[in-house]
């Protein structure tokens, strides 16, 4: 019965702006109904660090461009894009009032789908949902987050190495809660498009590092390369992440995943980190309640000392406690 269904977290009261229909009595109805979904998906995952306004743009990137985080950054907003695919939804972190919250900027074209009056069992439909599921499980961790380690999040990192190693590990967490909370929408035309992105990366990262460490004898950027190199050795346990994440949420098993499990098993690196990765990441979530200090990250940084030396981007500390690196081209 609805009335033994949990109460809803998100804001009472959510504005969806839109700017790309003409139809304006269509846009209210079409802004209602991606309020309702979202607090739908609220009585199941905690929003209650929605940002009040979500955002369905035309111009999806202007819309990240424009939007006031209210923070003094540097970087700007761009779309998540690589060789594989790119972004067409964010949850992007803002201050408001002295809170963190996240704001959801939604690609128009690729949310359309979810118009009360079409089919909701239509592929487009579905991967709609699953995208708009995924961006709010990022409301969720982020809550989560920012209670068990307040200040953390947007505060300078407290050293080098911490920025090197956590930065894209926290990534990858973000995306495993993520796609775990998102997985009862995550159906075979999801998935598929997952073990797509998986497959992709694993085979073509060995060359994609090669290529930067062979760059790097020209340019010789320590920056540059670390982002290029680690970059493309980074991506595959990304897209694991996501992998991972909707089959601890019950979405599929490995069974599912045939031609991703024998194109890892096949690459003896990914297939060794992927099980450590695995083990880790189930950890965490299942001690996520009683997180009490930081260090609880040290094996996913552990992991990603590991994936670096491995692909020839070694980290030592030099005589002055710094983290320096050292490029070695396989």
């Amino acid at each position: 019965m609805v009335n033994d269904m949990p109460a809803h977290t998100a804001p009472d009261n959510i504005t969806v702006q839109i700017n790309c229909f003409d139809d304006v009595e269509w846009a209210q109805q079409f802004g209602h109904q991606i309020a309702e979904i979202v607090r739908a998906f609220s009585r199941h995952m905690n929003l209650s660090r929605l940002d009040d306004t979500i955002t369905i743009a035309a111009d999806y990137d202007e819309a990240l461009r424009k939007l006031d985080r209210g923070f003094t950054t540097t970087s700007e907003l761009t779309r998540t894009k690589d060789a594989y695919g790119e972004g067409v939804a964010m949850a992007v972190m803002v201050l408001r009032d002295g809170i963190l919250k996240r704001r959801l900027i939604l690609n128009g074209n690729a949310f359309a789908s979810l118009e009360q009056n079409n089919d909701p069992h239509s592929e487009a439909w579905k991967a709609a949902l699953y995208l708009l599921a995924h961006e709010c499980g990022h409301v969720h961790d982020l809550e989560h987050f920012d209670r068990m380690f307040p200040g953390r999040l947007g505060a300078p990192y407290e050293s080098v190495e911490q920025s090197v190693l956590f930065e894209p590990m926290h990534v990858i967490w973000e995306e495993y809660v993520a796609t775990r909370l998102a997985a009862p929408f995550c159906g075979e035309f999801i998935w598929k498009g997952l073990e797509e992105l998986l497959v992709n990366s694993l085979r073509s990262s060995p060359a994609e590092c090669q290529a930067a460490l062979v760059r790097f004898r020209s340019h010789q950027d320590h920056l540059k390369v670390h982002k290029e190199a680690g970059g493309a050795a980074f991506s595959p346990l990304r897209y694991l992440a996501y992998v991972l994440g909707a089959i601890d949420g019950g979405a599929l098993t490995w069974a599912d995943l045939s031609t991703a499990k024998t194109v890892l098993d096949a690459n003896p690196l990914y297939c060794q980190l992927a099980e450590k990765l695995h083990n880790e990441l189930i950890a965490l979530w299942e001690s996520r309640d009683v997180w009490q200090a930081f260090k609880v990250f040290d094996p996913l940084l552990d992991i990603a000392w590991q994936l670096f030396s491995a692909v020839g981007l070694v980290f030592h500390r030099s005589s002055d406690g710094e983290l320096a690196l050292q490029v070695f081209e396989g």
